[in-house]
């Protein structure tokens, strides 16, 4: 299907949604149009319909929710895994930690826990109720708060890894708008740079996004 200049299907509508849709129903999109942006995770003894956040749409409705739950399964053979997950996104969307914070506890703590993961299930399930617990959290956040992490070593890994991922869309002339003005900054930087000013820059983007997750 050829989009349009901007790159967006030419049957969207300005109210963001499909005309076909509107005018016919689900039935008349192809397989690809009726699935995205749901997908289906397929376990041994369940399955789960998701949605994925590469579409700004399902951004727009997770963000309106106070809180992101999965459904609980009642089987013994996946109990401590999807007790980590619970635990896990209880602990990413806890808005008094910053997102760094959150997911390098999550990190350490997921390490931990693949020490442990031939334990018994009953061991295994306390090893994961003390590992999340409010106290060790704590401790965690401390320890990972005492560490100086170099935050240009930070900004040049996080630069190479954004210019990587633009790779494929700028081949296929996809959000060039946008992508353009950033990686052409983006290689500037990688060339030459005042470490001062991008420490200052750094660290009140951080800020920013801080603000804009609260």
């Amino acid at each position: 299907m050829k989009m349009t200049e901007d790159h967006d299907c030419p049957f969207l509508a300005e109210s963001r949604l499909c005309r076909l849709v509107s005018a016919y129903g689900d039935q008349v999109l192809s397989e690809t149009c009726q699935i995205f942006p749901r997908e289906i995770h397929t376990f041994k003894g369940h399955e789960e319909a998701a949605m994925m956040p590469c579409c700004p749409a399902v951004l727009d409705i997770w963000n309106k929710k106070k809180n992101i739950v999965f459904p609980e399964i009642p089987t013994e053979k996946l109990k401590s895994l999807f007790l980590i997950r619970r635990k896990l996104t209880e602990l990413l969307m806890d808005t008094k930690k910053s997102p760094e914070e959150a997911l390098l506890e999550s990190f350490y703590i997921l390490k931990e826990l693949h020490r442990n993961a031939a334990c018994q299930d009953a061991v295994f399930i306390k090893i994961i109720e003390d590992y999340f617990s409010r106290k060790t959290v704590c401790q965690l956040g401390s320890a990972i708060r005492e560490v100086e992490l170099p935050s240009l070593d930070t900004m040049d890994e996080c630069n190479e890894i954004l210019q990587d991922l633009a790779v494929n869309y700028r081949k296929e002339e996809l959000y060039q708008k946008y992508l353009d003005p950033v990686i052409e900054l983006a290689e500037e930087l990688s060339e030459e740079y005042d470490g001062d000013e991008m420490e200052e820059a750094w660290e009140n983007s951080a800020g920013n996004l801080q603000d804009i997750r609260i």
